[in-house]
């Protein structure tokens, strides 16, 4: 049986330092992958319209973590 694998919060962050501009992101998704001990893990993350408007997104972990956008 496949363990589901629960990233700790520096495994997000880590990620994220690897994530395209979420506005010009052509998917509603992404996952990226990151060793972790010593297999690749997948962490995926999802656009967030963040001010109502169709033009300005920001992706989010799990739907809870707001990651900065720059």
């Amino acid at each position: 049986m496949k363990e589901k694998f629960v990233p700790h919060i520096h495994h997000i962050q880590e990620a994220s330092l690897k994530l395209p501009d979420a506005t010009l992101w052509p998917e509603k998704s992404i996952a990226i992958a990151l060793p972790v001990a010593g297999k690749s893990q997948l962490i995926h993350f999802e656009k967030y319209n963040k001010s109502g408007t169709s033009y300005q997104y920001q992706w989010t972990y799990n739907g809870r973590i707001f990651l900065k956008s720059e």
